[in-house]
């Protein structure tokens, strides 16, 4: 069976433990073994090829393996699984339909509120992010979401932002998490909340409610990125949540502060 993710840039595969209680004093880096982290992770390719350059034990640690996965090109003879990426439903499944889609690759989608995702899905993510997942499943492929929650800025949109509302709120009201909850894997772009834990976990928890009442076997992640608090900040937040997986999304030049939080994550403390 081929496996179509619709994630962008990095994902954490795992099944994460309790909420760890931080520890004290420097992060250390887990030990080299031949076995590598339990784990899976995804992140885009040339991050990954960065963070070879500068932490290749912790790179090869974390993405050298058939249980990690990197969007776009896979750099370095690493093991890690391809993924191919979408920001359009319709490009998907044009390429459904001409025979595009090599065996083996997964795919992601990435709907959001920019000019890459087309007015007619950013207007309505809920047909399309259902459309995108019944026709990959009806590939018998698997397929994840990941909508973003500015879709909510969207001024034409079939659900619009109510007046004072937040996109949190808007995002819960308009049962995003319902449709999402249909894919077997729906990314929560929380990482804007990471740094109020209180924001972030009522964000995450409540879309994971939701989308594990539609569907008990939907695995779901959440989202931490460079842009949004410190190393720190998003181990906390991060494994403040009982989390399936993480979207985790670094930038090429901040590869230090990913090499902190991946060997956090490992070690369950910062």
């Amino acid at each position: 069976m081929r496996i179509w993710l619709a994630a962008a840039t990095a994902v954490l595969v795992a099944c994460a433990p309790a909420p760890v209680a931080l520890a004290s004093g420097h992060h250390h880096r887990p030990a080299a073994l031949a076995s590598g982290t339990s784990h899976g992770w995804m992140q885009n390719g040339w991050t990954v090829h960065k963070l070879n350059q500068s932490y290749p034990a912790t790179a090869s640690y974390f993405f050298n393996r058939a249980g990690s996965y990197e969007t776009g090109t896979v750099y370095d003879g690493f093991a890690a699984t391809p993924v191919t990426r979408y920001t359009s439903e319709a490009q998907f499944a044009s390429d459904v339909a001409n025979g595009l889609i090599p065996a083996g690759v997964m795919a992601s989608y990435d709907n959001e509120n920019w000019n890459l995702t087309p007015q007619a899905e950013i207007d309505d993510p809920w047909t399309y992010m259902a459309d995108f997942i019944s026709l990959a499943h009806s590939n018998g492929d698997q397929v994840t979401v990941t909508p973003a929650r500015d879709l909510g800025n969207d001024s034409t949109s079939v659900h619009p932002k109510l007046a004072g509302e937040t996109l949190d709120q808007w995002y819960q009201r308009t049962d995003i998490a319902g449709t999402a909850g249909l894919a077997d894997i729906y990314v929560v772009q929380d990482q804007v909340d990471t740094a109020s834990v209180t924001a972030y976990d009522a964000l995450f928890n409540a879309a994971q409610t939701r989308a594990v009442a539609v569907n008990p076997g939907v695995k779901v992640y959440t989202e931490l990125s460079d842009n949004y608090g410190t190393a720190a900040q998003e181990y906390t937040a991060g494994s403040s949540v009982a989390f399936d997986g993480v979207f985790l999304n670094f930038a090429n030049s901040d590869v230090s502060s990913e090499d902190t939080l991946l060997t956090s994550f490992e070690n369950g403390g910062y």
